[in-house]
């Protein structure tokens, strides 16, 4: 250390020592103060700590020597003997630097010592205030002192788990990152090497969950941690990863210089194809800046990608901003500042957007809370405005560094870093109390084929929301596998669409809101059938009202796909609309109602725009079942509408 420490103290013992305005008359120990100043210059505290010792022995009721010895023990992190000089301080002259009760109750907030906290702010509000600035700081820190006292009398369930050896290394491990299956925990781990552009090297981490699928114990059995391969090691820091729903794309923080602090930090991606991690780049479009930005949390439809950055234009020294994902360009746009319900003029950092995307976990030094860093929640309501942070509480929030909290998508389990155990940083779990719970997500795994090769499809996915009519999720398979993942939030239903050139699409939906197995994941196979004249589909998402050929108004987005489907294919020159029933009631009566919900579809498609040539209807009643109609199950499958190409126009 061979810079000058600016510390709490040391400008004001600088100024002291240029008027040569001491508290003390006697020259020895003026000189052995001036002597522990210049060794503190030159960065050799120890040699400072021998001048400052004798010169208490020469004068013991030397103030500054005091003060200075506060700050090295500070720079040490040897807190308690920080505040035994402090409390020297004001044992000689209680009046002489009345700040120092206002820093000695901040050093006891960041130790969790909250009635003395709040005696040595009592004692400084004693002081005409003349600076409202600090008056202002000392009725906070007043607060938190007062919060501290009552978060310990009431505290939350709360029994962490430590992750042991596999996933904790003998370094510091931080800010880690869950798959939506529970199968992989990413980690950052910071280790101590020479080669790296600075004094130390992160890297990131993956551990892989050998346990039953889904168990709700902590007992989990992850393999032993290993860092991932090149793009992911260099000579720079890598760490701070958020991982896509399913698993392919992988957003991490790269700093390239030596201070890691201020310019030279920016969010990278990567993405995996089979077995292989493409090349590092920059994510594209406009969210990285010439500040800091760093932790990224991606949202589960990949749309949306939330991060902690020092950019001109927030609250105060760090905010949370969110960059939405333009899908025609592929190009992230310019980031939005998160709004003072969430920053504030302190350091808000480390957000975590659940797979609900409606719940976010993050941590700030400014918000009420317990000592520095705190961890809250806040939820979007349905205005899309953040509530007022919710402090996660007491002993999930201590004096200690208590960072990085995510949680799984079933929102039962917590993952967290803290050095509440030594002093280095590990990865711990818990169960979260019902309070601070997200919306539970349930996971759909797809993957899209050609109905007639079998071949893997890259094809478009769209999710609906059908009492909104609303497009929630759109996005495409990959076009390797032909697979795609998505996790939903338990509290609605969802329509789903697939589609690509030259082929019919597909529908289905998901009823989650009165599923049993909440929690039991969708695996589906989407066979799309190709254009040809004599394939025909299921419109699963067009509804009636029961025993009636009314169309229900979540049906609107089903017919304007089939709409757009026809406009687009115009070589399509005729399809049948086809309705079918179960076998309740009499022939004659299904056959009637099943026409009339063909012609249904059929007079909506003719008042939208498309030619009553192109179009014909017809009723089926209970003639061609899909199932059996002896159970519930099977009549609601075989109560359908079809469509079914007649003619193709060939060019």
């Amino acid at each position: 250390m061979k810079n000058i420490l600016l510390l709490a103290f040391f400008w004001f013992l600088l100024s002291q020592s240029n008027a040569q305005n001491y508290s003390s008359q006697s020259k020895k120990a003026i000189k052995l103060y001036e002597s522990a100043l210049s060794e503190i210059n030159n960065g050799n505290l120890e040699n400072a700590l021998v001048f400052t010792q004798k010169a208490i022995f020469q004068d013991p009721a030397f103030i500054e020597v005091y003060l200075l010895e506060a700050e090295i023990f500070h720079t040490q992190k040897k807190y308690e003997n920080e505040i035994e000089a402090f409390q020297k301080v004001i044992d000689i002259n209680r009046a002489f630097f009345p700040k120092i009760f206002l820093f000695l109750a901040e050093l006891q907030l960041n130790m969790g010592k909250y009635n003395e906290a709040e005696k040595n702010i009592n004692e400084f509000l004693t002081f005409e205030q003349k600076n409202q600035n600090l008056l202002e700081k000392a009725l906070f820190l007043k607060k938190k002192a007062e919060f501290g006292n009552k978060q310990i009398q009431n505290p939350v369930d709360f029994k962490p788990v430590h992750l042991g050896k596999n996933v904790n290394t003998e370094f510091n491990d931080y800010w880690p990152s869950l798959t939506v299956d529970e199968t992989q925990l990413f980690t950052t781990v910071k280790l101590h090497d020479k080669e790296s552009v600075s004094s130390f090297k992160e890297d990131i981490y993956v551990s892989y969950n050998e346990s039953v699928f889904y168990s709700d114990t902590l007992q989990t059995q992850w393999t032993k941690a290993k860092p991932l391969p090149p793009p992911f090691t260099t000579l720079g820091n890598e760490g701070a990863c958020s991982i896509s729903a399913d698993g392919r794309i992988l957003f991490f923080t790269r700093c390239t210089c030596a201070d890691g602090l201020e310019k030279c930090c920016d969010i990278y991606y990567s993405v995996k194809q089979l077995n292989t991690w493409s090349e590092a780049r920059k994510v594209p479009g406009l969210l990285n800046s010439e500040a800091w930005d760093a932790q990224p949390s991606i949202s589960s439809t990949g749309t949306e990608l939330y991060f902690a950055s020092a950019r001109k234009g927030g609250f105060g020294g760090q905010d949370i901003w969110v960059s939405k994902l333009n899908l025609e360009t592929g190009l992230w746009q310019i980031p939005e500042n998160l709004g003072d319900s969430i920053n504030t003029k302190g350091n808000e950092m480390s957000p975590f957007i659940h797979p609900d995307n409606q719940t976010l976990y993050f941590a700030s030094d400014n918000w009420l809370g317990m000592g520095k860093l705190d961890l809250f929640l806040s939820r979007k309501n349905e205005n899309g405005k953040w509530t007022t942070p919710l402090n996660l509480g007491f002993p999930i929030n201590t004096h200690k560094d208590d960072i990085g909290l995510i949680t799984n998508s079933r929102g039962n389990l917590a993952y967290f870093a803290s050095n509440r155990l030594n002093s280095d940083l590990d990865i711990f779990t818990f169960l979260l109390p019902e309070k601070i719970k997200p919306i539970p997500v349930k996971y759909i795994k797809g993957r899209v084929i050609d109905a007639k090769t079998k071949k893997t499809l890259q094809a478009k996915f769209s999710f609906i929301d059908p009492e909104k009519n609303q497009l929630l999720i759109t996005s495409y398979s990959d076009a390797f596998t032909g697979e795609f993942f998505i996790s939903l939030p338990v509290n609605k239903d969802y329509l789903l669409t697939v589609q690509r050139d030259k082929y019919l699409f597909y529908s289905s939906n998901f009823i989650l809101k009165t599923e049993i197995d909440k929690m039991k994941p969708h695996i589906l196979t989407v066979e799309l059938q190709p254009i040809q004249i004599g394939e025909s589909i299921i419109l699963k998402n067009i509804f009636f009202q029961t025993a009636s050929f009314e169309l229900l108004e979540k049906s609107n987005y089903e017919l304007n796909k089939l709409f757009q489907f026809l406009t687009e294919n115009e070589t399509i020159t005729k399809i049948e609309i086809a309705g079918h029933t179960d076998n309740e009631g009499t022939k004659t009566y299904n056959i009637e109602l099943s026409e009339n919900r063909a012609k249904a579809v059929y007079n909506y498609l003719i008042n939208k725009g498309i030619a009553k040539e192109r179009l014909t209807y017809k009723g089926y009643g209970f003639d061609v079942p899909i199932s059996e109609n002896t159970t519930p199950e099977g009549k609601a499958l075989n109560r359908r509408t079809e469509f079914k190409i007649l003619n193709i126009k060939q060019l």
